[in-house]
């Protein structure tokens, strides 16, 4: 029997709530998730995994990424969409983080 489910009843694996008979998520190990709770979960692997960059379609994680208006950007692609040198990101960068 799969990780939450208690005589065929299926129970999200982070709230508890009875599944069963809604909309649903499934692990890959077999746990259920309700639709909000498995939301947030991919929502908070997203963040701390990276993203798509909006310039070239290009994967990077997320210590590589810029966010400009909504949206995010790799450093090659801030330099060609802003016109903005690295070095100056980095002075920058480091004003604002006070590291540097």
């Amino acid at each position: 029997m799969p990780a939450g489910t208690i005589a065929g009843v299926k129970l999200c694996c982070k709230c508890g709530k009875d599944v069963t008979s809604v909309q649903r998520m499934k692990s890959s190990d077999g746990r259920y998730w309700c639709l909000d709770c498995g939301g947030k979960d991919e929502g908070r692997k997203g963040l701390t995994a990276g993203g798509i960059c909006h310039g070239c379609g290009e994967s990077f994680s997320k210590t590589q990424l810029t966010a400009f208006g909504g949206r995010k950007y790799c450093p090659k692609c801030v330099g060609k969409q802003f016109h903005v040198k690295r070095s100056f990101l980095g002075k920058v960068w480091s004003q604002i983080t006070g590291r540097g």
